[in-house]
C-alpha cells in the first residue's frame, strides 16, 4: 500500500461525516423511543450494531 495524502484523509473524512449525518437524520426521523427523538441520545444506535 502506497502513502495517503493528505487530500485523501479530508476525502475520507468528509464520506465518514455525510454517512453519520445521513444516519442521523433516520435515525430522528423513524425513531419510537422518546430517548431519540427528543433527547437526541444516539449511544443505543451503536448498541445496535
Amino acid at each position: 500500500m502506497g502513502k495517503t495524502s493528505a487530500a485523501d484523509l479530508e476525502i475520507i473524512s468528509g464520506l465518514f461525516l455525510s454517512a453519520a449525518e445521513q444516519m442521523r437524520r433516520t435515525l430522528v426521523r423513524t425513531a419510537f423511543n422518546a430517548v431519540i427523538y427528543e433527547v437526541l441520545d444516539f449511544g443505543i444506535s451503536i448498541a445496535g450494531l
